[in-house]
């Protein structure tokens, strides 16, 4: 009786501990599996990977008819695998829909092919394709815990003179939108003009945003200075030069809170704290090259306008999809004829388009979401709130560089 005892003590032991390591210590894992379903069989190609805090899973999903599928979860599943139960499916001529059903009984979205090329569910609700509703309808009764905060759309909205915001905008989301003096704060609950030039400056060329930080030259100054407002909490600051800065400038990028600007006439570069509210020219310039900040050589960054690398971007996607591919939680995403296309975790070969408009710009990624302009509106999508209205303004029609920046709380 002992030796069962201290051997189930030993067992219990070793789970305690295997779990301690998968929960805490393993931050990558590939794990395949097949899930048979009332319908169909399934190979599952499952990946998890743990990021800066952030779960994410990945998976391709292809049934006995060679048919493929990619799908992506951002969640705590206590870093468990094999973690999709279930698979329901729908199909009709045209259109043919998986919604994968995770551990914990939840369908967060679902991905579909039409027409042979792989959409998601916000895509088929822009064509008006009705027939995904009816697929959703049917998922409400299996019992699985559906998310329908993708099937709200929002309606009502504030308007503050020139400007109006969506009410139902997250509350951790703040806005900048360029209005050629300054710019329009917007958050969820108000509107705030920070006027920071004397002057029109239609072209918004000589402006970035460092985290909560908006900055801008002053051509009203000789570019000697630079104004800074606070996004989250507004009111202004000013940076002056102790040295002449020419009007030939550009702003290479950001790095760890800091601006970094490259003067071409005086074949210069600064770093600008926006928190500190300094300046200095640097003996050595830099380059954030994706991966490290390096020394660069002046003449490099003046001969032609040289940009920091959010992201490095594996060379087979660049030669597949272009180089406007971009990167963001595991996933990547590109614009392609106004269409925006999801590429999941190490799925390559496999793009689903989220959503589609012909007059699309200024796209942006930042932590998982989107937020791009059509016409007079800034959009907003995740995969688990879909598409969504944030701010319309008139002017964004006719801006097109640099319009508007975000900041996530």
């Amino acid at each position: 009786m002992k030796k069962v005892f201290s051997t189930m003590l030993a067992l219990l032991i070793f789970m305690l501990v295997y779990q301690f390591f998968v929960t805490f210590l393993i931050n990558k894992r590939d794990y395949n599996y097949s899930l048979i379903t009332k319908d169909n069989e399934y190979i599952i190609k499952e990946n998890y990977h743990r990021k800066k805090g952030i779960n994410m899973y990945s998976f391709l999903v292809t049934d006995k008819k060679n048919n493929s599928f990619v799908y992506s979860y951002k969640g705590d599943l206590n870093r468990q695998s094999k973690v999709l139960k279930d698979i329901v499916s729908y199909s009709s001529k045209e259109l043919y829909c998986i919604a994968p059903v995770l551990k914990n009984d939840s369908v967060e979205n679902i991905v579909c092919k039409y027409k042979d090329e792989l959409v998601g569910y916000n895509y088929l609700k822009q064509i008006s394709n009705n027939e995904v509703d009816n697929f959703i309808n049917n998922l409400s009764s299996t019992g699985y815990k559906i998310n329908t905060l993708y099937k709200e759309l929002n309606s009502a909205k504030t308007q503050h003179g020139k400007i109006s915001f969506y009410n139902d905008m997250d509350p951790n989301l703040y806005f900048a939108i360029w209005n050629y003096r300054g710019v329009y704060l917007v958050n969820n609950n108000e509107v705030t003009d920070e006027d920071l030039l004397d002057s029109d400056l239609y072209e918004n060329k000589y402006s970035i945003t460092v985290n909560e930080h908006f900055i801008v030259a002053d051509p009203d100054n000789n570019f000697d200075s630079f104004k800074v407002v606070n996004i989250k909490e507004t009111g202004q600051d000013e940076i002056s030069s102790s040295e002449d800065i020419s009007s030939s400038i550009y702003f290479n990028g950001s790095y760890k809170g800091k601006a970094y600007l490259t003067d071409i006439i005086n074949k210069k570069q600064y770093v600008l704290d926006p928190k500190a509210e300094t300046i200095e020219a640097l003996e050595t310039p830099k380059y954030y090259d994706g991966k490290k900040l390096v020394d660069i050589d002046i003449y490099q960054l003046i001969t032609s306008e040289k940009y920091f690398i959010d992201n490095v971007i594996p060379k087979e996607l660049v030669k597949k999809y272009g180089n406007n591919v971009m990167y963001s939680e595991g996933n990547y995403y590109y614009q392609k004829d106004g269409g925006v296309y999801k590429i999941v975790g190490d799925n390559y070969e496999y793009s689903v388009l989220l959503f589609k408009f012909s007059d699309l710009k200024e796209l942006k990624v930042l932590n998982g979401n989107l937020y791009f302009i059509s016409q007079d509106t800034v959009y907003m999508y995740n995969d688990t709130i879909g598409l969504k209205r944030v701010i319309e303004n008139r002017e964004l029609i006719y801006n097109y560089k640099n319009i508007f920046n975000v900041y996530e709380k």
